[in-house]
């Protein structure tokens, strides 16, 4: 299918996540992850649970600490982690199961 110049883009993301972007963060894991479920980012119970048990914050840079729970990107010298809303985002799409995990591997575009 040929896109014309004016057709217009639909937003990556959509209108929920442009709504909620930075809305879905706390001071700990626990806050961070009470947001996301109450914005709509997160809901299956699997999901949830995985947020809580794996503190952000375990690969945070040391400097960048303070802000290990806003939903932002976090970017301090070759480490860039996505927003929490995009992680939240993904594992909800996967069909995943308990014993199962997944690898987030970057291509570096930023």
């Amino acid at each position: 299918m040929k896109v014309s110049s004016n057709t217009p883009q639909r937003p990556l993301y959509g209108t929920t996540f442009s709504r909620i972007q930075h809305a879905s963060e706390g001071e700990t894991s626990e806050e961070m992850c009470n947001q996301l479920h109450r914005n709509g980012i997160i809901s299956k119970p699997s999901v949830i649970d995985g947020f809580r048990a794996v503190p952000r914050g375990f690969f945070v840079p040391a400097g960048a600490q303070e802000s290990a729970y806003h939903d932002a990107p976090l970017r301090q010298g070759c480490v860039h982690l996505s927003a929490p809303h995009i992680y939240g985002a993904v594992a909800e799409a996967l069909e995943m199961h308990k014993g199962m995990s997944f690898l987030n591997i970057g291509s570096g575009s930023g």
